[in-house]
């Protein structure tokens, strides 16, 4: 979880006293990223905590372990740790699994930054990354290196302090991002509805719908939840939720053929609408007077000036119909 709402927050009833104050069951991610290369430590922080719940009173044992991930994170990169180390036998994975990936949305800001040219990079777009500008300065004055561990730290010494601390994600479109954080989840939660309800010269009703309409086609697997706060009424609705049967199982050829198998589907819809249309022929054809004409469909009423009329016919052999024959006997 992030640890701005953990360090010194109410989120730390058990913490000791002072501003850095952590509850004594807190694990902190030194390099602070669970999705790039440098992410083993998640496992290993996952593990670490599952060896504090087996010391606990097996009445206060964990059930879950939720993982935070930031807003620049790359859900993909995440799933691919846990099924990595399920491929490779990890003995941690003997006592958890990756269950239930979930994206929280903010319906007010979704569709502008599905439509920026944004990248995420901090300095291009401060605001994923920091809550305001007050942190954001609080974060440039921030020694990185108390972060390492500590050999490495005094290893590398005080002239490393203004190295870069670049996001794994830095350069990528927001677009891209955001869509992918759609695609990556069992189950979405369209959050702040209730600002967008109060937001003027807006249909909400109308925006909520559309933003339905995008993430539904982004991911048609995922169950989608409409929240203020992000609040669901139960938490067995995220937790656990999927019951590992859903993303976390897929790979990007399994994602790939999903999508593509939606939009096909949407494409298919689209042109099987349900058209009642009443046709009225009334055609009046002059009739056709082509002798070679087969088209059933004109009117072929053949008039000739000349009337034909044949004499009785006296062959005793003739089979013609068209013949009259009159026989007179005596």
């Amino acid at each position: 979880i992030d640890e701005k709402l953990v360090v010194g927050g109410t989120a730390a009833p058990n913490a000791r006293a002072g501003a850095g104050a952590k509850p004594d069951t807190v694990i902190q991610l030194s390099n602070g990223c669970a999705c790039c290369s440098l992410s083993d430590e998640l496992l290993l922080s996952v593990s670490e905590l599952i060896t504090i719940s087996d010391l606990r009173d097996p009445t206060d044992r964990f059930d879950h372990i939720v993982i935070e991930a930031s807003g620049v994170s790359d859900p993909r990169a995440i799933r691919g740790h846990f099924q990595d180390a399920l491929f490779y036998n990890m003995p941690l994975m003997e006592r958890v699994q990756l269950d239930t990936m979930v994206t929280v949305v903010d319906v007010t800001t979704y569709q502008q930054y599905l439509n920026s040219a944004k990248s995420t990079d901090e300095k291009d777009s401060p605001e994923l990354h920091y809550r305001n500008e007050a942190e954001r300065e609080k974060a440039k004055e921030a020694n990185w290196m108390d972060y390492l561990p500590g050999k490495l730290a005094e290893a590398m010494g005080e002239d490393a302090i203004d190295a870069p601390t670049a996001s794994v994600v830095d350069g990528s479109g927001v677009s891209d991002l955001l869509v992918e954080q759609t695609e990556v989840a069992d189950i979405i939660l369209l959050n702040k509805v209730d600002i967008l309800e109060e937001e003027e010269n807006v249909d909400s009703a109308a925006k909520l719908e559309e933003i339905e309409n995008i993430v539904s086609s982004l991911n048609p697997r995922a169950i989608v939840i409409k929240t203020a706060f992000a609040a669901v009424d139960r938490l067995g609705d995220i937790l656990g939720a999927a019951k590992a049967n859903g993303v976390v199982e897929a790979g990007v050829v399994d994602d790939h053929r999903d999508y593509v198998s939606a939009a096909s589907r949407d494409e298919h819809e689209s042109k099987s609408h349900n058209h009642n249309h009443s046709h009225s022929h009334n055609t009046s054809s002059a009739d056709c007077t082509d002798p070679e004409c087969t088209d059933k469909s004109h009117s072929h009423n053949h008039q000739h000036g000349k009337e034909h009329k044949h004499a009785d016919c006296t062959d005793p052999e003739c089979t013609d119909t068209s013949h009259s024959h009159t026989h007179q006997h005596g």
